[in-house]
């Protein structure tokens, strides 16, 4: 699966093909499919092409997309899972996303179709440092969810805060209930305190 499209001044052509044979690293053959402006669509001389996937050949139904122009922009997916040109562009084939996130529901991890910039993909290996800015450098505990973010006396839900402000007794590992109750703490000026 092949397209073309690109903005021409006044219109934007879109020309999707299915490659049916090829021939070798140089030459194949493409049908058009789904024409509705044959007279545009057709392949034209100039019309550069890119593969967005595969009808049968999964290990060739993934690409990167970026954008700037889109709705939601900027962003760039990785998406997988494309055996038609209907699944283009769609959210079931994202399965990474850096920059906006805002065309992103999914309310598991606090994503609300709000604009917000960062990554979004079921899982993340890294290797070294991991930096997080704000006033108290928090990690807070989801159901089935690690999420980073800000923890509020009052609003902590099941949470593990993790903090070194400065002071030894305000610093060290704490731990709150979903009521956002202090339940234990390993402060850094060697003291502990467990509630109950």
């Amino acid at each position: 699966m092949i397209r073309a499209q690109r903005f021409t001044g006044n219109d934007i052509y879109k020309s999707d093909l299915v490659v049916s044979y090829s021939a070798g690293l140089n030459t194949f053959y493409a049908e058009p499919i789904a024409l509705a402006n044959p007279s545009i669509d057709l392949p034209r001389p100039g019309y550069e092409y890119v593969r967005l996937g595969n009808v049968y050949d999964t290990t060739r139904q993934g690409a990167v997309y970026m954008t700037a122009d889109d709705s939601g922009a900027p962003f760039m997916d990785v998406i997988n899972g494309i055996d038609s040109f209907a699944d283009f562009n769609t959210f079931a084939t994202v399965k990474a996303r850096l920059g906006n996130l805002s065309g992103i529901t999914d309310t598991t991890v606090g994503l609300t179709g709000s604009t917000i910039y960062g990554l979004y993909t079921d899982s993340i290996y890294a290797k070294g440092n991991l930096v997080v800015g704000g006033t108290v450098n928090t990690i807070t505990l989801q159901p089935n969810t690690i999420a980073i973010g800000k923890i509020a006396a009052a609003g902590a839900n099941s949470a593990i805060k993790i903090s070194n402000n400065g002071t030894a007794a305000e610093s060290g590992i704490f731990g709150y209930n979903s009521s956002g109750n202090e339940v234990f703490a390993l402060r850094l000026n060697s003291t502990a305190s467990i509630a109950g």
